[in-house]
């Protein structure tokens, strides 16, 4: 799921049998917002149906988007 946008990656999970869980991460790297940056179990763990898998999806920092503002 890293590097998928946040929806899609939702999707997949669903359409595997497993129940998707999202948390947020600050990010200042603009490529990474609104995308998976981490997820768990790792990649390529087999799960049994029904199970969570948590996708951590960046979201852009605080300080960056002030800065953004300023300018």
């Amino acid at each position: 799921m890293i590097g998928k946008e946040r929806r899609e990656a939702v999707e997949a999970i669903r359409a595997a049998g497993l129940t998707p869980a999202v948390e947020e991460e600050e990010t200042e790297v603009p490529g990474q917002v609104g995308r998976v940056i981490d997820q768990f179990p790792t990649p390529g763990s087999e799960q049994e149906p029904g199970s969570t898998v948590t996708i951590t999806v960046g979201k852009r920092a605080i300080e960056a988007a002030e800065e953004g503002a300023e300018e």
